[in-house]
């Protein structure tokens, strides 16, 4: 008995099926791209939103207090809502240009804080230094941190990632801003551009008290 070794013809109806299970098969793909696009941007948005009201709100705070050292941890906690960071530090050049001064600084993780709420340091090669030098902002990480022999002031070992901005009031440089991160480049450019907006926020009162401590010490 002969086999013939011709391949059967594909069965029509099979063929139109694959094609239609292909064919759904690729609009539910389309679609769940296009859902899961649409959920992107929505989240987008609503961080976008959550971030300028909470600008608005430190601006709020910052503006509407007497006594502004009373309002840096409300303002610190609405800044750690927005972005991610353990430490955050204010320093501020003090009536000698050469000096710094620790107005605000606190901690979210476990390590220590190494220095007080008004302990000063020496701006030469320190990051406040160079911020105020260049009214740059500054993205670095540990190992360059490390070359520079005091961070405003010096911190442990253990934070990975800094983040520093320039306050600015009157055009003026009259301090500056940091963020420390305990991971290693967990920073970037939204971070800076937010950053950049909290500065902005509390620079103008920090340089109005500022300048009313200046005065008294005159």
């Amino acid at each position: 008995e002969f086999f013939s070794q011709k391949p059967e013809a594909p069965n029509p109806r099979i063929l139109y099926n694959m094609e239609l299970v292909g064919s759904q098969l690729g609009g539910l793909l389309e679609r769940k791209r296009a859902e899961d696009s649409l959920r992107e941007r929505a989240a987008e948005a609503q961080r976008a939103a959550t971030e300028s009201e909470t600008l608005a709100e430190i601006g709020r705070i910052i503006s509407s207090s007497v006594d502004i050292e009373s309002a840096y941890p409300r303002f610190a906690d609405l800044a750690h809502q927005i972005v991610e960071f353990e430490r955050i530090t204010i320093a501020i050049i003090g009536c000698e240009s050469n000096r710094g001064t620790v107005a605000f600084t606190k901690t979210y993780g476990t390590n220590p804080i190494s220095v007080e709420i008004g302990g000063t340091f020496d701006l030469y090669d320190s990051v406040t230094g160079r911020v105020v030098r260049t009214r740059e902002t500054i993205l670095m990480s540990h190992e360059e941190a490390a070359q520079i022999s005091t961070i405003a002031p010096l911190e442990g070992a253990e934070e990975q990632a800094y983040l520093a901005t320039p306050m600015i009031f009157q055009d003026r440089a009259i301090g500056c801003l940091i963020l420390r991160s305990s991971h290693q480049k967990n920073y970037n450019e939204a971070d800076i551009s937010l950053i950049k907006g909290i500065s902005n926020q509390i620079a103008g009162a920090a340089g109005i008290s500022t300048l009313y401590s200046n005065m008294r010490a005159a």
